[in-house]
């Protein structure tokens, strides 16, 4: 089995880089998020990866830290998720983003990904959550209040780190208040930071 591979980045392709170790030259597959942090052809690299086996076909995945690699592992335990689909998933959110999103059945976060329609990212949540909620060591280990799922699914789609949504949501106090005014209180405080 192949763990990881330390080389240097011969080319970049939209989904996938090839790694040159020595005389010999691989195809990595690998999330949009993960290649862009990568560098430039010629720089060293150093991936974690993923030997994926099929009776027509042999792929190689990696991923820059142990969270994605943990994460692309558990969604391919999950019915009728494949290598493709799963790499879409990471490529469309961050690791603490997805796991926060699988998580807290945030099943419209999961739906914006390309190729995950609703039985899909409803498949995901069902099959997911319990041992994300007691495996994740990532940002979402602490689970926020469910009322504060949408406040802070909008604060990450703004583009604010789920530790800033969150701490953010639990400062928001009044249990009448609607989801918008939530979102513009949360907006508010962090606008003091």
């Amino acid at each position: 089995m192949i763990v990881a591979l330390d080389g240097i980045l011969q080319s970049i392709s939209a989904n996938s880089i090839v790694v040159k170790i020595g005389p010999i030259s691989l195809e990595v597959h690998m999330p949009v998020s993960a290649i862009v942090s990568l560098g430039s052809p010629g720089d060293a690299v150093s991936i974690r990866t993923y030997l994926h086996y099929r009776e027509d076909a042999i792929a190689l995945y990696g991923f820059t830290s142990s969270e994605q690699l943990f994460l692309f592992r558990k969604l391919l335990t999950v019915t009728g998720v494949g290598p493709k689909v799963a790499l879409g998933l990471l490529s469309g959110l961050s690791a603490d983003k997805l796991a926060a999103a699988i998580i807290n059945d945030d099943v419209e976060a999961l739906t914006q990904i390309s190729g995950v329609g609703k039985k899909t990212a409803a498949r995901l949540v069902v099959e997911l959550k319990t041992t994300l909620e007691k495996e994740w060591q990532g940002e979402t280990s602490a689970v926020f209040v469910r009322e504060d799922t949408e406040v802070v699914s909008a604060l990450l789609s703004l583009g604010y780190s789920l530790k800033e949504a969150k701490q953010a949501a639990s400062l928001i106090s009044g249990d009448g208040l609607g989801t918008e005014e939530k979102l513009r209180l949360a907006l508010r405080n962090l606008s003091k930071t």
